[in-house]
């Protein structure tokens, strides 16, 4: 199920065109209402940071199944985990299926930004790395890199030429004190560090411990941050 919302000015401006924000986990209200509003903050009182946008909030059924690929490494942790292995079916249909009709029913500009937090953030990354040509910019609000024994990096080393970052934003938050946010930070400053020593001046990006000690409130610093 998608929900959709466009700026408050689209039937005024006919000819304008615009971004495309990707929200996972829309099936939280809360979240879905939250973004929202802070993206229509932002057009009407800070204007020099973001312009208006179409946000499109993608519902998920099972989370761990969606938003996780398929396990390289030995099955680890949690037995919810044993239901991942279809991220590369999500990515797919969102390349193939979602963003043509998106872009196809609203005036969109080509640019698409994608917003996750947890194993969404981890989904946003995965995709960012796995299938460039679907994402412009990606928000990664407490991602699991954990998961499968850090099978994110072998993604990363996979893809020896990093050419395809070219142009691109990533952006990762992750909190502190909270025990699934401690579980989570090791792997998160390992990124980081990965991200440095790859030296790649055609990818834009930045990593913010927040403060903020909750996994579940995370999302309402990072997401305003990352915008």
């Amino acid at each position: 199920m998608l929900k959709i919302s466009l700026p408050e000015e689209y039937a005024d401006n006919p000819n304008r065109k615009y971004r495309v924000v990707y929200l996972f986990d829309a099936q939280s209200a809360a979240l879905y209402d939250y973004t929202k509003a802070t993206l229509s903050f932002f057009p009407g009182y800070a204007s020099f940071y973001f312009d208006p946008v179409i946000l499109v909030g993608i519902e998920t059924k099972n989370r761990h199944f969606e938003f996780l690929p398929k396990h390289i490494n030995t099955i680890p942790g949690p037995k919810n985990y044993l239901n991942a292995g279809g991220a590369d079916t999500l990515a797919l249909s969102i390349e193939n299926e979602l963003k043509p009709l998106i872009e196809k029913k609203y005036r969109t500009n080509g640019y698409s930004l994608a917003i996750g937090h947890s194993l969404g953030g981890t989904f946003v990354t995965y995709t960012m790395l796995q299938y460039p040509k679907i994402f412009n910019a990606g928000i990664c609000i407490s991602p699991n890199y954990v998961f499968d024994k850090e099978a994110i990096f072998k993604t990363w080393n996979d893809h020896v030429n990093k050419d395809f970052l070219s142009g691109k934003f990533l952006y990762i938050a992750y909190g502190n004190t909270d025990e699934m946010e401690e579980s989570f930070r090791k792997s998160t400053v390992k990124f980081e560090e990965l991200l440095k020593k790859s030296k790649l001046s055609s990818l834009f990006y930045k990593i913010d411990p927040l403060d903020n000690t909750s996994h579940s409130t995370t999302p309402m610093e990072g997401i305003f941050k990352g915008l």
